[in-house]
């Protein structure tokens, strides 16, 4: 068996030094910036349905985020959606391509989430929008306090 002895090349340094190269200084660490999840600063239907935690099929969560855009006064897409040749406009316009202003939307989820009291609540039929609703009978009224009294002396 023969074996060849192969020499190792000189270090780096070693190479600098004999071809009269200087190095250069390191370099302190530049600061990292964390660098920004979204740069265009919007959420795409995905992320809108994650934040919101929805699930189910992408037709029920459009479904839902259209009902938050009407009651809740989600913000509105800023892509509109495109139907039968007609733009969609108000909550319609919510589509499983549609694509939220980051900063809008997260000053709606930091507010109020829900509608406010009375929002939805229609009056019955036939009645007037001022119309007091018609007071309980007095026997019910009567057998209530009555069982209320009870309770509080601590009988049944």
């Amino acid at each position: 068996m023969t074996a060849a002895i192969v020499p190792f090349p000189a270090s780096s340094a070693d190479r600098l030094a004999s071809a009269n190269i200087i190095p250069m200084p390191a370099m302190p660490p530049r600061a990292v910036l964390r660098p920004i999840a979204n740069a265009r600063r919007e959420y795409s239907f995905g992320e809108v349905s994650r934040l919101l935690s929805l699930a189910g099929e992408p037709r029920t969560q459009i479904g839902y985020l259209r009902d938050l855009a009407k009651q809740c006064g989600m913000p509105l897409p800023k892509n509109p959606r495109r139907y039968r040749g007609h733009l969609q406009a108000g909550p319609s316009m919510i589509g499983s391509k549609s694509r939220w202003c980051a900063l809008e939307f997260d000053a709606w989820l930091d507010g109020q989430r829900t509608p406010p009291p009375g929002v939805g609540i229609a009056p019955s039929q036939g009645a007037a929008v001022g119309e007091r609703p018609l007071p309980a009978a007095a026997p019910t009224r009567t057998n209530l306090l009555n069982r209320a009294r009870l309770l509080a002396a601590g009988g049944r």
